[in-house]
């Protein structure tokens, strides 16, 4: 709507090149590509460091609180570089919206979630098309977890 045109190609597509992950596991067999809240969340340093240094896609959640003061302040100190973008956390869906921008406009990646607990609402897979994000972090029902009916 409105004549925008999402370039999925671009918003699908990990910023990082598959030859700098270094946090590898041999174990496992696959390379971690993203790690959310890798710290506490006022330990800026260590978060700046992390981000510099792992070459991988390292989401604030506790950090930004998507929260348009504290996304600003993590670009100023490049403490991450992805936002999980959840709607009901700062208060109005304007707000996410503001803080969505302002994550994408200094070329984060942004992760739209649904807050803690289960939810079948599609809203949130709506807002990632509309936003173009390219990413949704969603949980199963318990109910689905442990076969409990439906």
């Amino acid at each position: 709507r409105g004549g925008r045109k999402c370039n999925w190609a671009k918003a699908s597509k990990v910023a990082f090149p598959a030859s700098r992950f270094p946090l590898f596991s041999p174990r496992l067999g696959f390379s971690v590509v993203s790690i959310e809240d890798p710290f506490d969340q006022d330990d800026w340093p260590a978060w700046k460091k992390f981000t510099a240094e792992s070459g991988i896609q390292v989401v604030g959640d506790d950090l930004t609180v998507t929260n348009p003061k504290r996304i600003a302040k993590a670009v100023q100190e490049k403490s991450c570089n992805c936002l999980l973008l959840k709607v009901n956390q700062i208060g109005s869906v304007t707000e996410s919206l503001q803080a969505c921008k302002l994550a994408q406009s200094n070329g984060w990646g942004v992760m739209v979630s649904h807050r803690s607990g289960e939810t079948e609402d599609t809203f949130i897979a709506d807002l990632v098309v509309g936003l173009c994000t390219g990413q949704v972090s969603v949980c199963l029902p318990q109910r689905l977890l442990w076969g409990g009916g439906g």
